[in-house]
C-alpha cells in the first residue's frame, strides 16, 4: 500500500505541527516538546497531564 499512499492523499487531512523539539511563546519549563498533537499543559513550571482531552469536528 506504500506505493498508493505516497502521493495521493486527499484534501481531508490536516497538519497538528512542523519540525521537532517545539518551543512554546512562552517556553515551557519542561524543555522542547516532540510534537502537538495533544495540547500540553504546565503548571508551576511542571508538565501537567491529569486533565481531559476532547476533540470535535465539523464537516464544512
Amino acid at each position: 500500500m506504500a506505493d498508493y499512499y505516497y502521493g495521493n492523499l486527499t484534501e481531508n487531512r490536516i497538519t497538528f505541527s512542523i519540525g521537532r523539539d517545539l518551543t512554546l511563546i512562552p517556553a515551557q519549563s519542561a524543555g522542547p516538546v516532540n510534537y502537538l498533537v495533544y495540547p500540553y499543559v504546565e503548571v508551576d513550571g511542571k508538565q501537567y497531564k491529569s486533565f481531559s482531552k476532547g476533540f470535535g469536528y465539523e464537516d464544512l
